[in-house]
C-alpha cells in the first residue's frame, strides 16, 4: 500500500470505507473498524 501513495494518515478513512462497501458482507470474517485498521496498518 505504502508503494501506492498510502500512509497511515488514511487507515482512518480506508477503514470506515472498507467496512461500509456493499462487498465486505460476502467476507468469511465480519469486517469492524477495529480489525480493518489493524490489517491497514500491517500493510502499509
Amino acid at each position: 500500500m505504502s508503494a501506492l501513495g498510502v500512509d497511515r494518515d488514511q487507515i482512518d478513512l480506508l477503514a470506515k470505507m472498507a467496512v461500509e462497501d456493499p462487498s465486505a458482507g460476502g467476507n468469511p470474517i465480519p469486517l469492524t473498524n477495529e480489525i480493518t485498521k489493524k490489517l491497514y496498518e500491517e500493510i502499509i
